[in-house]
């Protein structure tokens, strides 16, 4: 036990840490809600790319599945209209969360509307981060007080210590799976420490600390590497130590997630990261930051401040702690061969039955690293002669465009496009619907984009080609100013238009 613990035998306050992590989780809430208010038009809007509406004509035709097998409200009310309203909602749930009113209803309102947009948001949604913050904001819910004002400077009303340290395996299992996934997930760029020469120019989105990060030397990127798998198989194992092994196993992480975040665009995951960090901290180590510890986070050395409001009754807490525990226990046990691939069969029953829900996810982030980067370039044409390209906002196309930072903000197109360049194209794949809808013009779609060849006005034909990228190299870069190379590797959808060849032009049914 150390001298803190000794002098102070009741456990330190966490009251204002989980005011200042529910706060966090609503501002990721507000980053993502705001997201994809802005963006669902041309993805999955009535005439986006995967119309939601399609999508639920589908749904209800499979006999026996309802909502609780898709949680989504699209199954009483789809169209362009409401889905603003669930973003809205969403979004008012998020600003709830960040000004501490309501905050456990601020937080279902925030969770149950997005879970809903998630669902709707099909391929565009389902990245691991979005599944994170499900899981946490529906712990968000129960973290909070019963309380109508949850004020962050004189929080005193005592959250439930069982959510807070749910919080904290969450931590856990996402860093510690994520760490153990690269290392017997089979992928040797891990094994061999040589995973850090790829990633920086073949992540999604790089940003120009990226290029820089790949110039350095092969033995300091293979130092990186080994750091980095270091960090999250050695920290998380101290989340649930004495309180000085916490908050070092919390810096560490945290460190770690300004590293990932300061050379890449990972949209809101860094912050939602960090955010989860604070699960590693009481109110005293926040009492000790400098300039703001002593007025937002002092407490009583001595004792704990005696509580204002209501806790959730035990009777909710402990019911729903021992689900969760199980549930994720089991899934993680399963995950790693430590049970059948089947699982217990009435544990497994119950994962089941709330998967829609998000409750409990598996994580291995980064798991297979891409040693190579295809990309996709769309292109226009009125006579079949002159070829113009589109240009997208944020993924490499003009190899003289300088990579920006742009997370939190995630342009879900053109990460989507990334791992659709991995893959043949068919009639099912998002190249294809991407050149049917701008063959159409489709306003909503040409939104999502930086540049179309003929502005609102539609073309005869548009095809599709691929290429390889590579950063340039520091030499590369001082002749010809690009950041990129890159190299044709042929056509990749068939052309399509009323002047292409005969069977070339693509099915127009979302």
């Amino acid at each position: 036990m150390s001298a803190d613990e000794s002098a102070h035998p009741t456990p330190p306050p966490v009251a204002r840490t989980a005011a200042l992590m529910h706060r966090g989780l609503g501002l990721v809430f507000l980053v993502a809600a705001v997201s994809y208010w802005t963006q669902f038009p041309g993805l999955v809007g009535t005439r986006g790319l995967m119309p939601h509406d399609a999508l639920m004509r589908q749904a209800h035709a499979f006999p026996g599945v309802g909502f609780f097998d898709f949680p989504t409200l699209g199954w009483f009310v789809t169209g362009n209209g409401w889905m603003h309203v669930q973003c809205a909602l969403a979004t008012l749930g998020a600003l709830g969360m960040l000004a501490g009113i309501v905050p456990a209803v601020s937080a279902f309102v925030a969770w149950f509307f997005y879970l809903s947009l998630v669902h709707l948001g099909q391929t565009f949604f389902g990245y691991q981060w979005d599944a994170l913050l499900l899981e946490a904001g529906f712990l968000a819910i129960f973290l909070a007080p019963p309380v109508l004002r949850w004020r962050l400077r004189s929080a005193t009303a005592a959250p439930s210590r069982l959510i807070f340290i749910l919080v904290r395996w969450l931590l856990f299992r996402l860093m510690f799976a994520s760490g153990l996934a690269k290392l017997v997930g089979g992928d040797v760029t891990w094994r061999n420490l040589t995973a850090l020469t790829y990633h920086f120019q073949t992540q999604p989105i790089p940003n120009a600390v990226a290029w820089y990060a790949h110039q350095l030397p092969e033995s300091v990127l293979r130092f990186m590497t080994g750091t980095a798998l270091a960090l999250e198989l050695v920290p998380p194992l101290m989340l649930f130590a004495p309180r000085a092994w916490r908050a070092g196993a919390g810096i560490a992480l945290i460190a770690l997630q300004f590293g990932i975040a300061f050379s890449g665009n990972f949209a809101y995951f860094n912050l939602l990261s960090v955010v989860l960090c604070l699960s590693a901290f009481d109110d005293r180590h926040l009492a000790r930051l400098p300039i703001v510890g002593r007025r937002w986070f002092a407490v009583h050395a001595e004792s704990t401040p005696p509580p204002v409001g209501r806790a959730w009754p035990r009777w909710v807490i402990v019911p729903l702690a021992a689900l969760i525990l199980v549930t994720s226990t089991h899934e993680v046990m399963r995950r790693f061969g430590l049970l059948p691939r089947q699982g217990v069969p009435g544990i497994r029953t119950v994962v089941d039955a709330t998967q829609g829900f998000n409750l409990v996810n598996n994580y291995a982030l980064f798991v297979a690293m891409t040693t190579s980067r295809p990309e996709i370039e769309f292109e226009a044409s009125r006579d079949g002669e002159t070829w113009r390209p589109y240009r997208f906002k944020y993924k490499p196309d003009v190899v003289n465009k300088r990579p920006r930072q742009i997370a939190p903000f995630q342009p879900r197109l053109d990460w989507q496009l990334w791992f659709t360049a991995m893959r043949p194209c068919d009639r099912r794949s998002l190249a294809w619907r991407l050149s049917e809808r701008l063959l159409a013009a489709e306003p909503s779609v040409l939104r999502l984009l930086d540049e179309a060849p003929f502005g609102d006005e539609p073309p005869a034909m548009v095809r599709s080609t691929l290429y390889e990228y590579r950063f340039t190299t520091s030499e590369e870069r001082r002749e010809t100013g690009d950041w990129w190379v890159r190299d044709g590797k042929g056509s990749y959808c068939p052309t399509m238009g009323e002047a292409a060849a005969p069977g070339a032009r693509g099915d127009s049914t979302p």
